[in-house]
C-alpha cells in the first residue's frame, strides 16, 4: 500500500512533499504531540500562516493531508 501511495507522488513533487511532512513531524515533536488529529493539523496550518503567504498555506495543506 505503501508504494500504491508514493506512486502517487509526481517525482519533482516529491522531495517538496516530503521536505514540508519533515517539517510538520519536527514540529510535532517539539510541541510534544502524541496522536496527529484535525485540530493538531489546523494549529501547525494556523501558526505557519503567520509565517507564509497565503498561497504556501494551500501547499502545505495539500503536502500534509497527503500522508494522513
Amino acid at each position: 500500500a505503501k508504494a500504491a501511495i508514493e506512486n502517487l507522488l509526481p517525482a519533482k513533487s516529491k522531495a517538496l512533499y516530503e521536505k514540508t511532512y519533515s517539517i510538520f513531524k519536527d514540529w510535532c515533536g517539539a510541541k510534544k504531540v502524541k496522536e496527529i488529529t484535525e485540530d493538531v493539523i489546523l494549529a501547525y496550518l494556523e501558526q505557519r500562516s503567520r509565517q507564509v503567504k497565503p498561497s504556501t498555506i494551500i501547499v502545505l495543506v495539500m503536502c500534509v493531508k497527503f500522508f494522513f
